[in-house]
């Protein structure tokens, strides 16, 4: 049986662009590079959470029938209403020990697509995301200035919309979170029954943690 770790936070898009130095105003400069990776502070925990518990998990080789699919692993599912999640899924050999949930509006923009991609690359399950608005809704996008010289940053970010949307998940999502492993290893670690939050989505993530006290799950608030 795999262990459950909830997270409900923000996903969005960053493009992150290195200069020599900040420009001044009304001036035309060239990156020295960019990038483009997932950001926002729930999506981060999720990954970093992902990696150092749980793993990544290998994608199906591109030669290779698809002999092994998540949707039958009854711990482990990134299967959701989504076009773009259905072809992004991930394929496993075997369940593993960790399975983050991730809890958040998940767009089908572009910009959606990219964020739904890493995080199925990085094992994420979406199983309990909010797809409720993926065809109608914008994915929130940072554009993120580093400065060489003096080794600062600037954020431009471009909110979601719906901004504050988010559907809560269902009784279940807390029962995943209230699996604990049967291996007595993992029991003297201690892990299990912890849920982490960034703070977005007010009212969900109050509704969300008093869910979780009730049922004495652990909260942690990283933002």
């Amino acid at each position: 049986m795999s262990e459950h770790i909830g997270v409900v936070g923000l996903a969005c898009l960053d493009t992150v662009l290195v200069v020599e130095q900040y420009p001044s105003v009304d001036t035309k400069n060239v990156t020295k590079s960019s990038h483009e990776f997932g950001g926002g502070n729930g999506a981060t925990v999720a990954i970093v959470v992902q990696r150092l518990l749980g793993g990544r998990p290998p994608a199906r080789p591109e030669d290779k029938e698809d002999r092994y699919s998540c949707e039958n692993d009854g711990d482990h599912d990134h299967t959701s209403t989504s076009e773009s999640a259905q072809h992004s899924k991930l394929y496993y050999s075997c369940p593993p020990q960790v399975v983050v949930q991730f809890v958040a509006p998940i767009f089908n923009d572009e910009a959606g697509r990219k964020v739904q991609k890493e995080l199925a690359a990085e094992g994420l399950s979406l199983t309990y995301a909010d797809f409720s608005n993926a065809n109608t809704g914008r994915t929130g996008h940072s554009y993120i200035i580093l400065d060489e010289q003096t080794h600062g940053r600037t954020i431009f970010h471009t909110t979601q919309e719906p901004r504050s949307s988010l559907v809560p998940p269902g009784e279940e999502f807390f029962q995943k979170l209230m699996q604990r492993p049967s291996s007595a290893a993992s029991r003297r670690a201690g892990r299990g029954g912890i849920l982490f939050t960034d703070g977005r989505f007010e009212d969900t993530a109050l509704e969300i943690l008093k869910r979780a006290a009730e049922l004495d799950i652990d909260i942690l608030i990283a933002r």
